[in-house]
């Protein structure tokens, strides 16, 4: 039985579909650390581009299950 002394952390990329995105705003509402809304563009913006931070992601995560119109995808990030 094998251990490790700490996991990696799992970083992801986050990506708004700006052909589905309408400018709502559950995601900025969500986790505003990560999105804004450009209210000229009616379009979210993404701030940090990848996240890292297990409790961030889990905003993150809860943002884009929770955007109607599914526009925000997170993309894991190659570590190699």
């Amino acid at each position: 039985m094998s251990s490790s002394p700490s996991t990696p952390r799992k970083a992801f990329r986050v990506v708004i579909d700006e052909n589905m995105c309408q400018g709502i705003g559950y995601c900025e509402r969500t986790c505003p650390s990560v999105f804004t809304v450009d209210k000229e563009r009616l379009m979210a913006v993404v701030k940090i581009p990848i996240v890292d931070d297990p409790t961030l992601l889990e905003q993150v995560e809860l943002a884009e299950q929770t955007c109607p119109t599914r526009a925000i995808a997170l993309i894991p990030v190659d570590e190699s």
